[in-house]
């Protein structure tokens, strides 16, 4: 929409948020500067349609979108993570990296991931990220929480699609070896703010001081056939076979 926005900066498929059979997708602009505020950024939502589609199509005139506060560069990272209430519509998360919070005796950039869940009707332009559905931060050791955000489909086979956040910059057990935390789908209880390091389901931390375990993580199905699906967080810092050769971690799902 504006000079300096960096729109595409991530881009997500998000399946059918509106459940009108037509998959739909997000596109974030973490620089946007919407009504003179610096860097809150905006996601746009695009919904799917049989027809219609052109070139040159101006992020002002799409479905929906959702401002951050801040300086809090949202829409640094999207992505689709199913369904995680298993009401039929498919969800998406909006990552804050940027996002600052009070911890101990001061602010720190915590960041902060949003999650927004599917429905029939009521999207809408400019609509602030205050009113999603629910939304996760980091502690005083976890930094920049947001900067890598995915959906893992149904780790635990509840009926429930799951997702990660990832928190690279990590102090936690030790300098930047990363954290994933994962967050199990549920039918209700959705809260907004809730701490990572206290009310995540699980957390995986890297090996080794500077691992930045967590910078990349996914879903990849169910990659052994036990009916649970699986996922991969990836370490990029670590040096066991070379410096910055990099290490990447299978989890395989369980009940």
């Amino acid at each position: 929409e504006g000079l300096n926005d960096y729109s595409g900066k991530s881009v997500s498929g998000v399946g059918d948020v509106n459940g009108d059979g037509f998959d739909d997708f997000l596109i974030g602009a973490w620089g946007n500067n919407e009504n003179m505020e610096a860097d809150i950024g905006q996601s746009y939502l695009i919904f799917g349609k049989a027809s219609g589609w052109s070139m040159n199509t101006s992020l002002s005139n799409v479905d929906a979108s959702f401002l951050g506060t801040n300086r809090e560069w949202s829409g640094s990272v999207v992505s689709g993570v199913g369904d995680v209430n298993g009401d039929g519509y498919d969800d998406f998360m909006i990552g804050a990296p940027n996002h600052e919070e009070y911890v101990y005796s001061g602010y720190r950039f915590t960041g902060k991931s949003y999650l927004i869940l599917g429905k029939a009707s009521g999207w809408s332009m400019d609509t602030s990220l205050l009113s999603a559905d629910a939304s996760f931060r980091g502690a005083g050791t976890d930094v920049y929480s947001g900067d890598s955000i995915s959906g893992v489909g149904d780790v635990n086979g509840d009926g429930y699609d799951d997702f990660m956040i990832g928190i690279w910059r990590s102090y936690y057990d030790g300098a930047d070896k990363g954290i994933s935390y994962l967050i199990l789908g549920k039918g209700s209880g959705w809260t907004r703010n809730v701490k990572l390091a206290d009310d995540a389901n699980a957390s995986f931390f890297g090996e080794n001081l500077y691992d930045y375990s967590g910078r990349s993580i996914s879903g990849v199905g169910d990659v052994n056939g036990d009916g649970y699906d699986d996922f991969i967080i990836g370490a990029w810092g670590n040096d066991e076979g070379g410096q910055y050769a990099g290490k990447s971690y299978l989890i395989l799902g369980k009940a």
